[in-house]
């Protein structure tokens, strides 16, 4: 067998060992009352997905910049609905960026931003970065490293995050306010959430934003040809 094919069924062999993505799919950056000794997170992908890795946070706030917080190993299978959750040591609120990798980081206090100047100078020691997501808990903060690791940056939207949450239909990250309402996009507008979301679904499909309905639709068009003709 030459050399290109050796590689090529190597490559094979890779994607057929290598799972599909294990994502983060919900948490309370900011739970309401007084803080819980735990905090579960929720993990999504595909049914009966086996995962492992680690779960940490990275500080954002001004004195410990760039630094792990907290760092917990975790492994488990999804559920046939493709969900998981898992309950590890409570995080300090908020602001951090949570993230999902699969080597051991150096544990907490090893710190990512030693210039603290928000940028990441290592990310070796984390091995692969599964997901990752930034939730800021003031405008000020600008330390996000949620997309320096391949995930999303929250934007701050005026109040900070009891629950952060994917989309159940699109995946898209959407946050609400510590009373459940005020539902966010990742930018920070206002999401067309429709109602209050004021309790997390840990382990089965997240709330949704609803599509416009036919019968909205055709309203618009209407409006819209309405507008053309004036």
């Amino acid at each position: 067998m030459n050399t290109s094919l050796a590689v090529f069924f190597s490559f094979l062999g890779f994607l057929a060992t290598t799972p599909a993505a294990v994502v983060l799919s919900e948490f309370l950056p900011n739970p309401p009352g007084t803080d819980p000794t735990t905090q579960t997170i929720e993990l999504s992908g595909n049914p009966n997905e086996a995962y492992s890795g680690f779960l940490s946070t990275i500080e954002m706030d001004t004195g410990s910049i760039g630094t792990i917080d907290r760092q917990t190993m975790i492994s488990g299978t999804l559920n046939a609905g493709g969900f998981a959750t898992e309950d590890i040591p409570d995080l300090e609120n908020p602001s951090f960026t949570l993230l999902f990798h699969s080597a051991d980081g150096g544990g907490s206090n090893t710190d990512l931003d030693p210039g603290d100047d928000g940028t990441l100078d290592s990310i070796v020691s984390l091995g692969i970065i599964f997901d990752a997501i930034s939730v800021p808990d003031t405008g000020a903060d600008v330390s996000t490293y949620g997309v320096q690791l391949g995930g999303q940056d929250f934007a701050f939207g005026a109040s900070a995050t009891g629950v952060a949450f994917r989309d159940g239909n699109t995946g898209a990250w959407l946050s609400s306010n510590e009373s459940g309402s005020g539902v966010r996009a990742i930018n920070g507008d206002d999401a067309g959430f429709v109602g209050d979301f004021t309790a997390p679904t840990f382990g089965s499909e997240n709330p949704t934003i609803p599509e416009p309905s036919a019968s909205a639709l055709g309203l618009l068009g209407v409006l819209i040809a309405f507008g053309r003709r004036r």
